[in-house]
């Protein structure tokens, strides 16, 4: 028996060793391409400006990062708080805050309904929910900007409707930003939501049914089980 399980170790081992061996190329061009670039911005981060552009090559200096909170003022060399970089630094914390909270309040109830759907209408609602990501999301993003321009379509029927009088100003607000960045989320939000909800619905309706069972046993209640779910 211990030469078997010694076998068996081995083709494991074999077997694990040989999956990393063919995940290598893909892990090797993943780090190459998406860690390599954010080394050398951490690495140029954390040099010091160069008198013509650039960065000084091996001197140390930490002004790429102080520079986001504070800033020294031009005229006495103080330290003064950046409010530039405060205030764009708190709205891109807030949009995403407010983005999150609209992809959970649009996602997650759409996700639960498509859950707990039948097998086969599941497939087709979550066909109908990628169709708009068949496109590029570049593609998406000029098409908002073209929706809501001042010479867009939602400007033009508040026009005709006779709501306001001239084009109001919605691009480049923080509306425009939060229906651009929620359009973009709400899909990955909902297919994920989705493939979890129906694990766990499922899950959730199996151990109902073995405890009413287990129940029906202990206490000599004779009932059908419910049906099962698709």
């Amino acid at each position: 028996m211990s030469g078997i399980a010694e076998m068996a170790a081995t083709r494991r081992t074999a077997e694990s060793r040989r999956r990393w061996l063919l995940k290598a190329p893909a892990l090797a061009t993943i780090v190459i391409a998406s860690v390599g670039p954010l080394a050398v911005m951490l690495v140029y981060s954390v040099m010091a400006k160069g008198a013509f552009g650039g960065v000084a090559l091996g001197q140390f200096s930490l002004d790429g990062w102080t520079n986001v909170f504070v800033e020294r003022d031009p005229f006495d060399d103080t330290l003064v708080l950046a409010d530039a970089n405060l205030i764009i630094f708190w709205r891109s914390i807030k949009l995403a805050l407010v983005t999150t909270l609209a992809t959970l309040l649009i996602g997650f109830p759409t996700a639960y309904y498509i859950a707990t759907r039948p097998e086969q209408v599941r497939s087709q609602w979550m066909l109908l929910i990628t169709i708009p990501f068949w496109t590029n999301l570049l593609i998406r993003t000029f098409a908002i900007m073209g929706i809501l321009s001042n010479q867009g379509p939602v400007n033009n029927i508040l026009i005709w409707a006779g709501l306001i009088d001239k084009p109001m100003q919605m691009l480049f607000t923080d509306g425009a930003v939060l229906l651009g960045s929620s359009t973009s989320t709400c899909h990955s939000w909902c297919c994920r939501s989705m493939r979890a909800l129906s694990a766990w619905i499922s899950t959730l309706w199996r151990q109902g049914t073995i405890f009413m069972r287990r129940a029906q046993r202990c206490f000599g209640i004779s009932s059908s089980p419910p049906a099962s779910r698709a």
